[in-house]
């Protein structure tokens, strides 16, 4: 009762509840103009109905499902690819960056598969969005983090060009080219690993997805995870840009 009773609190929670309240009372004055509340009542209906963390819960397993945990152990002669989110830099000098929560997740499980394997290759992927903005490659952001974390700098190799997904593939496999290697261990977040495995495989390099940040854990059911909250808004935002992203990659014959 106490979760329910602070979740119902929580300022976006209330807030739609209140809005929802509203709502019902205009609809109980005598109808002037009834397409306006029609049209009221559709939008806030949906995004009531897109907050719902039970919602968020299926949007994100309709992409992580084929994507469970890997339980497997990489060996010393493996490349673990990892490929980046996004950063944040401290200030227009540039000099201070740091990784987002994303992509340091990821950073993190390849370190565990790293540690695993005894020691491997590690290529982190990711250039700039903006190329005139300040601060480093997300690359370089990725490779200093892992050295700090104990990841031998010799055994990293960067790819710092990339903007997209799609450039994620293209430019780590000419890097992958010239050293021969055919298969790698990639790893990104689960939701994002249909688009970015399809993607790698499309350049003829062979793929063992080891997903992490699973959003579509285990289900409890709560009476919480039928209120409209931020972290439902979240997961089902996540889900549909998947969704919108593999679509317009498939429209471009990139996967």
């Amino acid at each position: 009762m106490y979760r329910l009773v602070t979740d119902l609190l929580r300022p976006f929670s209330f807030l739609s509840l209140c809005t929802l309240a509203a709502l019902v009372l205009l609809w109980r004055r005598k109808p002037e103009r009834r397409g306006p509340k029609i049209a009221l009542t559709v939008c806030l209906a949906f995004l009531t109905l897109l907050s719902v963390r039970s919602v968020g819960h299926l949007a994100a397993w309709s992409l992580e499902s084929a994507y469970p945990p890997w339980d497997g152990v990489p060996s010393r002669t493996d490349t673990i690819v990892v490929f980046s989110g996004g950063y944040r830099v401290y200030d227009a000098s540039g000099a201070y960056a740091e990784l987002d929560a994303g992509t340091l997740r990821r950073c993190l499980h390849a370190v565990k598969l790293y540690r695993k394997a005894g020691g491997c290759r590690i290529v982190v992927s990711g250039g700039k969005v903006d190329p005139d903005a300040p601060g480093p490659t997300l690359a370089r952001t990725m490779e200093v983090f892992l050295v700090d974390v104990g990841v031998h700098r010799g055994d990293i190799l960067m790819e710092d060009k990339s903007r997209t997904t799609y450039e994620n593939a293209i430019y780590t496999q000419r890097l992958l080219q010239e050293r021969n290697v055919q298969r790698v261990i990639l790893v990104t977040d689960a939701v994002h690993m249909f688009r970015s495995e399809r993607c790698l495989r499309a350049t003829g390099i062979e793929v063992i997805p080891a997903a992490c940040n699973h959003r579509a854990t285990w289900f409890r059911w709560e009476a919480s995870r039928f209120l409209p909250t931020p972290e439902g808004v979240d997961e089902v935002d996540a889900a549909m840009h998947e969704w919108v992203g593999i679509a317009w990659y498939w429209l471009k014959g990139r996967i």
